[in-house]
């Protein structure tokens, strides 16, 4: 059987009962369950105010480094619609993001620590990951 404490000893002390405004559980995994969204988030811990169209840039650009090849007009404008319609709509549902989908502006929403260390695990596992299959 599992000890359920052992898996928190790392945050042993954490002021758990502070959480407040955080994706429940399957929110936040199906929110960390696509790579653009992964990327989206591992971004916004750098640079937490940017615009719509800069994530599709920078995305085109990682996809393109994925892929070895070039982005033609339409890959920057399928990445934006993604982004708008799909990615960024949920993000701010889970509160991880504010988008203002009149101005572009996408904020991330500073979450607490251990949601944090989880989105830099995800994306260094998957880095990991894709760094063995090559």
């Amino acid at each position: 059987m599992i000890d359920d404490d052992s898996a928190l000893s790392e945050y042993e002390g954490y002021d758990w009962e502070s959480l407040s405004g955080v994706p429940s559980p399957d929110a936040l995994f199906r929110v960390l369950s696509h790579r653009r969204r992964r990327r989206i988030l591992w971004f916004l811990l750098e640079r937490p105010e940017t615009t719509v169209g800069e994530l599709a840039d920078i995305l085109v650009g990682w996809e393109l480094d994925d892929e070895d090849g070039t982005a033609g007009p339409d890959k920057h404008e399928r990445v934006l619609v993604a982004l708008h319609h799909n990615h960024l709509p949920m993000l701010a549902e889970s509160d991880l993001v504010e988008y203002d989908i009149e101005t572009g502006a996408v904020r991330f929403s500073s979450p607490p620590e251990p949601i944090t260390v989880l989105i830099k695990f995800s994306y260094q596992y998957e880095r990991a990951v894709a760094g063995r299959r090559t």
